[in-house]
C-alpha cells in the first residue's frame, strides 16, 4: 500500500516530466532552425575573431571546457606578438621568440580539436534575433559563413604610421614594420633607421642587427620609454645610434626608391641624411575599422573616441552576446603586456559569456541536444 501511495504521488511529477520532454522535442525557433540548416556544419557556440594572445587564449578558455569554438585568426595569425624578437615576461613559460609563443599556443589548440581558420577575415558580422534569443551570423572575405551564438573581438592593434610626405610612395618598398616580412630588402641597405623609442624599437633593433652591420634609431622625447631591462639589451653596442629629439618630416628620392630623409631636432633645425630603408615602431591603433559594417546592419558597438572597443569590467560590449578583450579593448597600452591579455581573456571574458549564454538557455539540455547535427566537427 505504501509503495502504491508513493507512486501517486510521484505520477504527477512523472507526467510533468514526460510533458517537459515532449515540449523540448522542438525547442528551436524555426528562424534559428532555418538558419541552422543553411549553416549546417559551420555553427558554433562562440566565435573569437582575432588570432593574438587574448584571442588564442579566449579560444582555449572556451574549448577546454567542452564549448565549440571557431577562432578566426585574419591575415597575420599570431598577431602583433609575431614580431617580438623575445618574450621573456610570463612567468609560466622560458624565453622565447614571437613565433615558437604563437606556435606553443596553436599546438595547445589543436589539441583540443579547434577550428582555426587562418589568412581568411572576417568581413561582417550580422546579429539575428528571434523569440528573445540572439545569435550571429560571420562572413569571411571568402564568403563563408559561420553561425555563432556569442562572439569574442580580440582583433589587436594595427602599426602607426607617420603620415609624412614620401611614406605613402616608399611604403612596402623601404618603409616597413615588420623585420620578418623585409628582411631581404634590409640585408640590401646600408642606411638604416628605426622610428621609435618602447619595447618593441628594441625588439626590432636587435632583429635587424641580424641583418645589417648598423642602425639608427630616432626617438622623439628626450629618452626612450622602453623598460630599463630592454634598454640595457641595446646598451655599449657600437652598431646601434640613438639620436633623440629627432623626428621625420619628409623621405625623399625619386618615384622608384627613397634616397634620404629630412629630420627635424629640438630646435627646429631641418637636417638632409642619407636613408635607404625606415622601419617604424611607434606604438598601434586599435583593428576596429571593420566595425562600420556592424553598424550599417544596426549592431552598434561602442568605441572611445581613439577607436577602442568599451568594456564592462566582465568584457561586455554595448551589444549583448558581444564581448571583447585585449589590446583592441586597452588605450593605456603597453608593450609586452601580452600576459594581461591572456589572463582576462581566460578568467574574466570567457567565464562571463559562458554565463550569459547559459542564462540565455543555449547550453540547456534539450537545446544542445537539437543543436548536435549542425555543429561544426573541428
Amino acid at each position: 500500500m505504501r509503495y502504491l501511495l508513493m507512486l501517486l504521488f510521484l505520477s504527477p511529477s512523472l507526467y510533468s516530466a514526460a510533458e517537459a520532454i515532449k515540449e523540448c522535442a522542438n525547442v528551436i525557433p524555426e528562424q534559428l532552425r532555418s538558419d541552422l540548416e543553411v549553416h549546417q556544419g559551420n555553427v558554433v557556440d562562440i566565435a573569437v575573431i582575432g588570432g593574438g594572445p587574448a584571442g588564442i587564449a579566449a579560444t582555449f578558455g572556451i574549448a577546454h571546457r567542452q564549448r565549440r569554438v571557431a577562432l578566426f585568426m585574419g591575415d597575420r595569425p599570431g598577431g602583433q606578438v609575431v614580431g617580438s624578437h623575445m618574450i621573456d615576461n610570463l612567468p609560466a613559460t622560458p624565453p622565447q621568440s614571437g613565433p615558437q609563443f604563437i606556435e606553443m599556443l596553436k599546438h595547445r589548440l589543436e589539441n583540443e580539436y579547434v577550428m582555426c581558420n587562418e589568412y581568411d577575415p572576417v568581413v561582417s558580422i550580422e546579429r539575428r534575433e528571434t523569440h528573445g534569443l540572439f545569435y550571429f551570423i560571420i562572413t569571411t572575405r571568402s564568403e563563408v559563413s559561420w553561425l555563432a551564438f556569442g562572439v569574442i573581438i580580440a582583433t589587436g592593434g594595427e602599426d602607426k604610421r607617420l603620415h609624412v610626405p614620401g611614406e605613402d610612395l616608399y611604403w612596402d618598398k623601404q618603409v616597413f614594420t615588420c623585420v620578418s616580412c623585409a628582411s631581404m630588402r634590409a640585408r640590401r641597405s646600408k642606411q638604416v633607421y628605426v622610428v621609435g623609442g618602447g619595447d618593441a624599437s628594441i625588439d626590432m633593433l636587435i632583429d635587424l642587427l641580424d641583418l645589417v652591420p648598423h642602425c639608427t634609431l630616432l626617438v622623439r622625447a628626450k629618452e626612450m620609454r622602453a623598460t630599463p631591462l630592454m634598454q640595457k639589451r641595446i646598451a655599449g653596442d657600437d652598431r646601434i645610434t640613438v639620436r633623440y629629439q629627432r623626428t621625420i618630416k619628409h623621405m625623399r628620392g625619386d618615384d622608384e626608391s627613397m634616397k634620404e630623409l629630412v629630420l627635424v631636432g629640438p630646435d627646429g633645425v631641418e637636417e638632409i641624411v642619407p636613408a635607404d630603408c625606415v622601419f617604424l615602431s611607434i606604438g598601434k591603433d586599435p583593428a576596429t575599422g571593420w566595425l562600420a559594417s556592424l553598424i550599417e546592419r544596426d549592431t552598434h558597438i561602442a568605441c572611445d573616441a581613439d577607436g577602442y572597443i568599451q568594456v564592462d569590467g566582465m568584457g561586455r560590449t554595448s551589444t549583448p552576446c558581444i564581448y571583447a578583450v585585449g589590446d583592441v579593448t586597452l588605450s593605456c597600452h603597453l608593450d609586452h603586456q601580452i600576459d594581461l591579455g591572456m589572463a582576462l581573456a581566460r578568467v574574466r571574458t570567457v567565464r562571463s559569456i559562458l554565463y550569459d549564454l547559459s542564462c540565455e538557455g543555449i547550453f540547456a539540455v534539450a537545446f544542445q541536444r537539437e543543436l548536435i547535427p549542425y555543429y561544426c566537427a573541428a
